[in-house]
């Protein structure tokens, strides 16, 4: 009986094998009757980098019709295959559907049935597959007093269900959307989320915001010490004026002007932007007889006096941006 079941099993096997053979063999041999193009725009100078360039896939969906259009697989797979999207912009593909030419061996040209710019093919509307999975969730609890019926946050909202002793699954009793609270925090409004079944401030949101204030606070700040420094050089040419200003104090000041010009100029004021641009024009030649004494001095002590007008501006924005940076950190510890 023992040697009956052993040689039952080796022949079953010795069939599951031969199938699996014939059919991976088959597969391997099969003839594609259609294949997607993957072309690059030819007639686009945004796509130089791989103008003209093919790829092509074929298509051995034994059911896929040209009636269908461009399927799935072409604006997926075969975009994946060639890679080309880690080299140009998405609007440089061209996907075509067409007879295979593996079957055009004459020099015949296949038919093309569908063309198309490059477009992934739009996921169902995520809200109503976040409702549906919900509904599911809910429903397939059985219950027998409100007390199974847990309560949940989903996204936003916060969902309260109850026992419907009718067929003794939860049901949804009520939604709160938190989302609809509103809360103004440094001149910004932010809206809500669920967490812990209550209505509150989305912390990591707040972080980032305080984040991205800190960052602006030390742009003003590496401003103000350079606004400073060069507050200080005027004061130096003003000092300096009698002796004829050196050739060294001038590469200084020209640098420090470069400095603004080049790091600060989007945090600046018109008035400011044109005295460094000024300085930059007359400081350039290097020409120490550009400007008499007196007018150095003068020179000098208006840009000195431009700069101070300056630095309260930026004096004001870093207090603003620090009050700012407190009452959010005071925000996110009381979510703690």
């Amino acid at each position: 009986m023992k040697n009956k079941l052993v040689t039952v099993f080796l022949m079953l096997f010795g069939l599951l094998l031969t199938l699996f053979l014939f059919g991976c063999t088959d597969l391997e041999n099969k003839e594609a009757n259609f294949e997607c193009e993957v072309k690059i725009d030819s007639w686009n100078e945004d796509c130089v980098a791989l103008k003209g360039k093919a790829h092509i896939c074929q298509i051995y969906d034994s059911l896929y019709s040209p009636q269908n259009k461009i399927p799935e697989y072409c604006t997926n797979d075969c975009v994946n295959r060639s890679n080309y999207l880690a080299s140009v912009g998405e609007e440089c593909l061209i996907i075509s559907v067409q007879d295979s030419r593996l079957k055009f061996k004459n020099g015949e040209y296949p038919k093309v049935y569908w063309t198309q710019t490059y477009e992934l093919v739009e996921e169902e509307n995520q809200t109503e597959l976040d409702n549906n999975n919900l509904e599911n969730e809910i429903t397939s609890k059985e219950c027998q007093f409100d007390s199974d019926c847990s309560d949940l946050c989903f996204g936003s909202k916060i969902i309260d269900n109850y026992c419907d002793l009718t067929n003794y699954s939860c049901k949804v009793a009520k939604e709160t959307d938190c989302s609809l609270e509103k809360e103004i925090i440094v001149n910004k409004e932010y809206s809500k989320t669920c967490s812990n079944l209550t209505c509150t401030l989305n912390k990591t949101e707040l972080e980032n915001d305080k984040l991205d204030i800190s960052n602006t606070w030390k742009e003003y700040n590496n401003l103000r010490q350079e606004l400073t420094k060069l507050e200080a050089h005027m004061d130096d040419i003003m000092l300096k004026q009698a002796e004829g200003i050196t050739q060294e104090l001038m590469i200084t000041t020209f640098n420090s002007l470069n400095i603004i010009s080049g790091n600060w100029i989007k945090l600046l004021e018109d008035a400011t932007v044109n005295l460094i641009d000024e300085g930059l024009a007359a400081l350039a030649n290097g020409d120490q007889t550009q400007m008499s004494k007196t007018q150095t001095f003068s020179w000098a002590y208006n840009n000195r006096e431009k700069l101070r007008i300056e630095l309260i501006k930026v004096d004001a924005m870093l207090n603003s941006l620090q009050n700012a940076n407190q009452e959010l950190t005071n925000k996110i510890n009381s979510l703690n």
